[in-house]
Order: C-alpha cells, then structure tokens, then sequence
C-alpha cells in the first residue's frame, strides 16, 4: 500500500484524532496495573500515528516522525515491563521517551492550533480539532509533572507508585486544567507549582479564545 492512501480521507482528520483522545481520556482513568498501562501504551501510540497523519509535511519528514515514534513506543514498553517486574527504572530512557512524548504533543498542539485559528469558514472539523487541542494540553502537562516526579520524587504531596505514575498525573493535569483542585495530590516543589499555575491560566484562558473565534467566524459567514 502506497503511502499516500495511510494519509487519504484527511479531509475529516480529526474525527480519528479526537476519538482516540477521548478513549484514552477514559481509560487512563479506569485501568492500573501492568495491563492497565500497556492499554495506555498502545492507545496513545495510536493517537500520536493519528497525530503525525494530520501533518502537513514531507514525506520523508513524516516517514521519520513515524521511525521515531515506532522508536518510542517499543522503548516505553520496555520501561513499562521493568517497573512491572520491581526492576529500578532506567530514568534517562524513562526522560528521553518523555521529552520526545513532549514534542510530539507540542508540535501537534501549535500546528493544529494555527490551522483552525487561519481557518476562513467554521465546520464540524475545525470544533473536533479545538476539543483535540484541549485534551492534548491536558496529556502534554501530565508528562511535564511525570517527568518532574522522575527527576524528583518529593515534588508533589501524594506518593505515586511507579507502575501508576502517568495515571496519577494524568488525573492531577486535568484536575488542575479544569481548575476544581481536589488537593489529594498537590505540588510543592517550586518548578511543579508553577507548571499547575500555568495549566490552570491555559485552561482558563483557551476555551475562551477558541469559544470566541467560533462565534466570530460564525458571525462573520452569517454576515457575508
């Protein structure tokens, strides 16, 4: 198969995207354990591919976005596998896999904000595409505070086990993201708190925007 047909239908391209965050917003909430987290694993592997599938961009730059995520995927596994087996996690593979997790979801986060800010007409495609961008900033803090909790494990008030470790975070990302701050985990180190203050300005501030803008192209067209 050619590699252009992987990237065909990409006119709804983020239906795929937006579906595979909402199960993996569901999941990561639900499982625990070894099994729990190689479901979580896989999952957001899917949503990265789906993820590189909305770039615009060079064959060959996406062909080597797809090898480095491949990369990623099968070394987080293997991490994932040492902490199941009480093996004492390699931390500068356990980083590595997190700041490229990091970048993925970064990169992501501003391309896809800048296609529906620049769009001219809004469509089902361009609020799926708003909601994805909403949800990623909430998986990409959950990494910045797992990662922050690798390099410091006194970071935060609750102890975490390492198996569980994205799971936690992701729970406090969202909690924070959506400003209700149930408090049974909290940051304490300066760096995590600044980060929580940061996510909960974003998540204040986004919607408001994103909101705005579509009620300004909506009136815009109606105008027209």
């Amino acid at each position: 198969m050619k590699f252009y047909k992987w990237r065909r239908g990409i006119e709804n391209k983020y239906s795929q995207l937006l579906s595979e965050l909402i199960l993996l917003f569901l999941l990561a909430s639900l499982v625990d354990g070894f099994i729990g987290r190689l479901i979580i694993v896989l999952l957001f592997f899917l949503v990265i591919l789906s993820i590189i599938r909305t770039f615009n961009l060079d064959q060959k730059i996406l062909l080597l976005l797809l090898f480095i995520a491949g990369t990623r995927f099968f070394t987080e596994l293997f991490v994932v596998y040492e902490a199941a087996q009480g093996v004492v996690v390699n931390k500068p593979l356990w980083l590595v896999n997190n700041v490229i997790t990091i970048s993925f979801l970064t990169m992501a986060i501003v391309i896809i904000n800048r296609e529906i800010f620049t769009v001219k007409k809004v469509n089902v495609d361009t609020i799926k595409g708003g909601i994805s961008i909403f949800l990623l900033i909430g998986f990409l803090w959950a990494l910045f505070y797992s990662t922050i909790y690798i390099l410091n494990p006194n970071a935060f008030s609750s102890s975490i086990e390492t198996i569980d470790l994205f799971g936690s975070m992701f729970y406090f990302s969202f909690t924070t993201l959506t400003t209700l701050g149930f408090g049974d985990i909290t940051p304490i180190s300066d760096l995590a708190r600044t980060l929580a203050n940061l996510q909960a300005i974003v998540g204040m501030l986004y919607p408001s925007i994103f909101i705005a803008r579509l009620v300004a192209l909506y009136t815009a067209n109606e105008i027209q």
